[in-house]
């Protein structure tokens, strides 16, 4: 198991080995993205690309491909779902989630901390999204085939979410 860091200042795409040091990870490895004094945002753009765990301070994207983290992720900013599947096995924690298609797998918990969005796509697998912030549901439809435990509020605007073996749990702090 090895430790591998984002080596590079500026946005990027994940499947570009120089912007890792030269050594793509892989599924025995830990990652860390944190860029000091700027932002930047890794693409998953291509491929099925799967780790043991992650921690980042800078937005990940995933555009296209399977992006699959085995145990714990830690994602202190933005998680942009457009394309593309993301699947988290472990307990992980996002700032803030928008998926906007495509498909979020949850087979443990995935917490989301701050604002949310849900634009389109499927939420699926038998773990638990649990939603701590504003989570916005909106735009084309959607499917739900996962639990979603909202303990924040739901703002739910002008769309349809379907339900195939799908769960929405309103704790009573949530709205």
């Amino acid at each position: 198991m090895a430790i591998r860091t984002w080596d590079v200042l500026v946005d990027g795409f994940w499947d570009v080995a120089d912007n890792w040091g030269g050594i793509l990870p892989n599924t025995d490895d830990d990652v860390v993205i944190d860029v000091d004094d700027v932002d930047i945002t890794v693409t998953h753009r291509a491929g099925n690309t799967a780790i043991n765990s992650l921690v980042s301070d800078e937005s990940l994207a995933v555009s296209s491909g399977t992006f699959t983290v085995q145990e714990i992720a830690d994602l202190n900013s933005f998680l942009t779902i457009t394309g593309g599947r993301a699947i988290f096995n472990g307990t992980s924690n996002v700032e803030k989630l928008s998926l906007i298609d495509g498909r979020l797998s949850v087979l443990g918990t995935l917490i989301t901390e701050s604002d949310s969005r849900w634009n389109g796509g499927i939420i699926d697998g038998t773990g638990e999204l649990i939603n701590q912030g504003v989570f916005e549901i909106s735009g084309s439809d959607k499917f739900l085939r996962s639990t979603l435990t909202n303990e924040g509020d739901i703002l739910h605007k002008d769309s349809v979410v379907r339900f195939t073996n799908g769960i929405l749990n309103n704790s009573t702090d949530g709205n």
